[in-house]
């Protein structure tokens, strides 16, 4: 026989675990899952960040919708006197792919914007710079380390403050261009070096007319005051 103060035990913890779960019925029905990844926003882009006039540029896009239908503009963003458009569809992956030509002449910038069917839309741009800058050591060492060259551009040929139209650096890593643009300089423009910073370990000691010529064109302290200039 159970003795009645036992009863009373059990009555009050059956009794404790009722009112806990009339107390709290939808606490776990009421819990936000966290987990949930929001879906990524249409995105576009080329496979270089800047390009010579009249290169092929490859153009790329995701997060599309699959099959989505999407108009492509590739545009002048400075004189409006070069355009591109095309119509594509995404992929099963809601991927996009293109390629297209540029115009053998000197633009500078150009603006990209894709637009879905639903009304996303995504943009990127790229540069078309046209001079370029090498290493031309003294020596066979070839630095791998980045290093940079700050430019000027100018209206004229003229390298003055007040024909400047536009500044930029071109940074490499080795011979390649890594990261900023190279300037472009169109009929009768021209553009000229500013500054550079070495790579690691080496020091900046000359400026040359040639990528393998080892005799110094200008120096450090004796910049060249002409620039290079275009006559396209």
């Amino acid at each position: 026989m159970i003795p009645p103060a036992a009863i009373h035990r059990r009555l009050v913890v059956f009794l404790l675990a009722l009112v806990a779960t009339l107390a709290f019925p939808a606490v776990a029905g009421a819990m936000v899952d966290t987990d949930v990844t929001a879906a990524a926003s249409p995105t576009v882009w080329t496979d270089k960040a800047d390009y010579n006039p009249g290169a092929t540029v490859t153009l790329s896009g995701a997060g599309w919708a699959p099959g989505e239908a999407v108009h492509v503009v590739v545009n002048d963003s400075d004189g409006q006197t070069w355009s591109y458009t095309d119509d594509l569809n995404a992929s099963d992956l809601g991927e996009l792919t293109d390629q297209l030509t540029l115009p053998t002449w000197f633009v500078a910038n150009y603006s990209v914007t894709a637009t879905g069917d639903s009304g996303e839309t995504a943009t990127t741009s790229f540069t078309d710079g046209n001079l370029n800058f090498k290493q031309a050591t003294a020596d066979t060492t070839q630095p791998t380390a980045a290093w940079s060259v700050d430019w000027l551009r100018y209206s004229d040929g003229s390298c003055t403050v007040a024909k400047q139209s536009g500044s930029g650096t071109a940074t490499y890593t080795g011979s390649t261009l890594s990261s900023g643009a190279e300037p472009g300089v169109g009929n009768t423009q021209s553009a000229r070096p500013a500054g550079v910073t070495a790579p690691t370990g080496f020091a900046f000691t000359y400026w040359s007319d040639s990528a393998t010529s080892t005799t110094p064109g200008w120096s450090v302290s004796s910049p060249r005051s002409e620039a290079v200039t275009s006559s396209v």
